[in-house]
């Protein structure tokens, strides 16, 4: 059902059905949710990251990764934070990567994350 309003064209619609899904179960969900980390919609990218943090799975690692090069800050931002929230400390190296990163609030949630996870280390 949500990945056919997924695929809608509006970009706010897509947007909305991700920020649905975060309030869902089940593994379709978290399909979709990685269907969504690939949009090609900076809102929703960073919509699908947000979600995919909250949701703690072991599958969002390595997409989650890849979205830390996203050309959009934001992305780069959601993605950052929920790597902090998987609590898997193989992404400190990736982190840090971005400390340098030109967007600011990117650097803040890089830190942040990095914090996190090597307190949990």
């Amino acid at each position: 059902m949500y990945r056919n309003i997924l695929e809608s064209k509006e970009p706010e619609v897509r947007e909305e059905a991700v920020e649905k899904l975060a309030e869902m179960e089940g593994p379709e969900v978290l399909g979709a949710l990685l269907l969504a980390l690939e949009d090609e919609d900076g809102d929703v990218r960073a919509s699908a990251a947000e979600a995919l943090g909250t949701r703690k799975s072991k599958e969002a690692f390595e997409p989650l990764i890849k979205a830390l090069s996203d050309k959009d800050p934001w992305v780069r931002e959601s993605a950052a934070d929920a790597l902090g929230s998987l609590g898997d400390p193989r992404a400190i190296n990736y982190l840090k990567m971005l400390l340098e990163d030109e967007d600011e609030d990117v650097r803040e949630s890089v830190a942040t994350s990095v914090k996190l996870l090597e307190a949990m280390e």
